[in-house]
């Protein structure tokens, strides 16, 4: 009976083997495995017979090389999601051999994934996607051999170690099992890895340099210097310094103290320019430079559209600057990026896109969107121009150590935009960069310092800057100005209220842009007329420029928020009374207006741009500036 039993499995056991061995040898006579090798790079594909007999790929691909492995098969498939985000699964449909150390894959849906060994050696894999594929992002499916072990992992960069060497693992994004690309960022690469040389953002924490406590320090010494070295009789005294001095003074409760520091001849000479316009008046004179600087931008604007470069990416406050622009113009520059048959900007370039997305982020975020693709590449071009000499940060490129100037640029663009979108290890290298750059302060002079707290100070409000009403979405009202704050209203009469901020008695001048003519003008609560000596009285005043559409303003503040409101309609005017003449620009604390006789009252409250005398403070005694 035993041997009855054991005769009956001895059996099925070779039944089941002739089955399986059957099921193999089927296999194998429809099947064929296609293994090619590109150095170390192998490639391995599948051929089946379809129902008419006929040899089509097997939907699988396996690629290896240094113990990483990417693949897709009817289990773990490579999926893609096209320009509508819409998720589709794809199938593998056959390869091209390009070179011998190149092929690429091709997939259902006309996707392609180009595939190699590049680099001097041929030593670096890279995978991409040819740059007429539409899509939106592609998850590749990967796996490490248990030969490597995972040293250190990021969103974007994976570390391995072997037993004789170490390799990276780069992609736009590294999830647990799929490598992602998109159609901006649509490179994976993986080579060997030397520690020594590779400069990580992750890496700098560690530093003294890379601390807040150590740049918050350097900071207000920088601040502290500007004020104790300056002086207005001193050779060093340029525009620049001025502002710079200024404005720190005006953080510090002491504007006035620092406005009348300034010699007469300074503010009547020919050393002036727009930018300290809004301190030391002489408005009229002043925007003709405004002018010229706004037309050179849109100089430089319009030629990086025509020739497809970034250079005007490095202008200082572009991001202000475009939001005065007309909005397809700025969506041009905008998308200029992804145009390019290669993005590869310089770090000064790449600075200067961060900054843009960082300023366009808190002031027009739809604006700030189409760079938004762009920030990774342009983070990784400053991580590879980084280099770490004696514990100090600085920057690298051809070869070539950037100024320390240029480079405080960059680290401020890598502060201001790590602090909006939460990266400490961003941020620690903003600081170590900066901090690098100033560890010996006695090395700059007074207008160098001036020029380095122009940058860490962009975001103080009393440096002069411009301010966006947005009226007009293409053609907007803007003010040069150092107010701290501004607001506007337009009411269904189309009245339009501003509304500025700035401490109460201290005296500030703005140049507001596009401003359509108006029938009057009420400051203080009363309507006032243009007076071509408006900016030597003892109270608020302006002239307007129908021709340029420019109105130029005095505010002589009585109170933190002043109004002014420009009437698109007739008002009825109440009787005039003379102003007071101001002896000095800020020696009064009264801003009450004095009586005076009875004047004839204007026919027209906006008249055509009268020429504002030379001498800034000259006094006016006979002509009225206002209605009471």
């Amino acid at each position: 009976m035993a041997k009855k039993t054991i005769h009956k499995v001895f059996g099925h056991i070779v039944l089941y083997l002739v089955i399986i061995l059957g099921i193999f040898a089927l296999q194998f006579r429809n099947q064929s495995i296609i293994s090619r090798n590109f150095g170390q790079l192998r490639l391995t594909l599948s051929e089946i017979k379809n129902e008419n007999g006929e040899k089509v790929f097997k939907d699988s691909f396996f690629i290896s090389y240094k113990g990483v492995s990417l693949f897709s098969n009817t289990d773990t498939p490579l999926i893609v999601t096209d320009t509508k985000k819409k998720e589709r699964t794809l199938v593998f449909t056959g390869w091209k051999e390009l070179s011998e150390s190149a092929f690429e894959l091709h997939f259902s849906g006309d996707f392609i994934l180009l595939c190699g060994l590049t680099g001097q050696n041929k030593d670096i894999l890279t995978i991409t996607t040819p740059q007429n594929i539409q899509y939106q992002s592609a998850a590749i499916p990967y796996q490490l051999s248990e030969a490597y072990s995972l040293m250190d992992l990021s969103q974007k960069r994976a570390i391995l170690g072997g037993k004789t060497q170490e390799t990276v693992l780069s992609a736009p994004l590294i999830e647990q099992d799929r490598l992602i690309i998109t159609a901006l960022e649509n490179t994976i690469t993986y080579a060997d890895y030397t520690p020594s040389k590779e400069f990580l953002f992750e890496n700098t924490s560690s530093y003294e340099l890379a601390q807040k406590s150590y740049y918050d320090s350097a900071v207000q010494n920088i601040k502290n210097i500007l004020v104790s070295q300056f002086s207005a009789d001193s050779d060093s005294l340029n525009e620049q310094v001025l502002v710079s001095y200024i404005t720190e003074m005006a953080s510090r409760n002491k504007y006035t103290e620092a406005v009348s520091s300034v010699p007469a001849s300074f503010i009547n000479g020919t050393r002036r320019s727009y930018l300290s316009a809004p301190y030391l008046n002489n408005l009229v004179a002043m925007s003709k430079s405004l002018k010229m600087q706004q037309d050179n931008l849109i100089y430089k604007l319009n030629y990086s559209l025509d020739k497809q470069n970034l250079d005007i990416f490095k202008a200082d406050s572009l991001d202000s600057f475009l939001l005065t622009q007309k909005t397809s113009t700025v969506k041009n520059l905008l998308a200029m990026p992804g145009k390019l048959s290669i993005f590869e900007p310089t770090a000064a370039e790449a600075a200067g896109i961060i900054a843009v997305y960082t300023g366009l982020s808190r002031k027009k975020v739809s604006y700030a969107s189409d760079l938004k693709p762009y920030m990774d590449k342009c983070l990784e071009v400053i991580r590879k121009a980084c280099s770490i000499e004696n514990d100090s940060l600085y920057l690298i490129e051809k070869e070539e150590k950037l100024s320390p100037l240029l480079s405080i640029h960059i680290a401020h663009a890598l502060i201001t935009y790590a602090e909006l979108s939460s990266q400490p290890d961003v941020l620690s290298t903003g600081f170590m960069l900066f901090n690098s750059q100033i560890t010996n302060l006695g090395q700059f002079d007074l207008r160098s310092i001036a020029e380095i707290y122009a940058v860490i100070e962009k975001n103080n409000t009393y440096y002069p800057h411009i301010e966006l009403f947005s009226v007009n979405q293409d053609n907007p009202m803007w003010a040069w100005t150092s107010a701290k704050a501004i607001s506007t209203t337009t009411d269904s009469e189309g009245t339009i209220t501003i509304q500025t901020s700035f401490p109460a008695g201290y005296t500030h001048y703005m140049i507001i842009n596009n401003v359509e003519p108006f029938k009057s003008i009420e400051i203080y609560d009363m309507l006032f007329r243009t007076d071509p000596r408006f900016e030597s009285y003892n109270s608020s005043g302006y002239v307007y420029d129908a021709e340029t559409k420019t109105l130029f303003l005095k505010y002589r503040h009585k109170t933190y928020t002043e109004r002014v409101r420009l009437f698109y309609k007739e008002q009825e005017p109440p009787k005039a009374e003379v102003e007071a003449p101001e002896q000095q620009q800020e020696d009064s604390s009264d801003n009450t207006p004095q009586p005076a006789a009875d004047s004839e009252q204007s026919t027209n409250p906006v008249s055509s741009l009268p020429v504002i005398p030379e001498t800034g403070n000259t006094a006016a005694q006979t002509i009225p500036n206002q209605y009471w």
